[in-house]
């Protein structure tokens, strides 16, 4: 490896430090492990560095998020479906959270570069993450359960905090309307059947539901 020497610029690490580290992390969790989801997570960061600093449209940037993609859809964190007597767990609900922000990015990338998407919303049937603070999925099972049930009916908190938790729920639900509109758009010279285009609404009233 080369010698890297971080550079502090206006009280900030120099971009290209970071993202030798990272790719250095990345490069090194693969001799141990083919996928995981810290991995996944490393490389989801990676990727969102690469578009700040490198621009969507950079081939590093889209290789790594394809790259991403992959490795989301070969630990199967897009087939997560919440089983009879769900109990969450900081795993299980860290794998949720994961799917959310791979899945959000990649519709904010088709968005700004055009490509098609690397993920579709009809193959994924995870269940959406709870709105559950970090710090309560760092605690024992009995409390995490206790959070679980304060929640509403649909998984959102009732103390009217806004949690990271509560971003990424309302990014993956707004992401999931954007899925259905860049479907329609991408399609080369064919016109989209008029239900097709009423059912965005449905989808559409459904994002408006995330408390204010």
């Amino acid at each position: 490896m080369r010698t890297r020497r971080v550079v502090w610029l206006d009280d900030r690490p120099d971009h290209e430090a970071s993202q030798t580290c990272l790719t250095y992390c990345v490069e090194l969790s693969k001799y141990f492990s083919a996928g995981n989801d810290l991995l996944l997570d490393i490389s989801r960061r990676q990727g969102t560095l690469l578009s700040i600093f490198d621009g969507d449209a950079n081939l590093s940037c889209a290789y790594v998020t394809g790259a991403t993609a992959s490795m989301l859809s070969y630990l199967g964190l897009h087939v997560l479906k919440n089983p009879d007597g769900y109990q969450p767990s900081s795993c299980s609900e860290n794998k949720r959270r994961l799917f959310a922000q791979v899945f959000s990015g990649d519709k904010l990338s088709v968005a700004f570069t055009g490509r098609p998407p690397l993920i579709s919303r009809r193959y994924c049937s995870t269940s959406l993450l709870l709105d559950l603070p970090d710090e309560v999925l760092s605690l024992d099972q009995e409390t995490i359960t206790r959070a679980a049930e304060s929640l509403d009916s649909k998984g959102w908190n009732t103390d009217g905090a806004v949690y990271s938790a509560t971003v990424i729920r309302a990014r993956y639900i707004c992401a999931v309307v954007r899925d259905e509109l860049l479907e329609m758009a991408l399609v080369p010279d064919q016109d989209i059947p008029r239900e097709q285009i009423l059912f965005v609404d449905p989808l559409a009233k459904q994002s408006m539901m995330c408390p204010g």
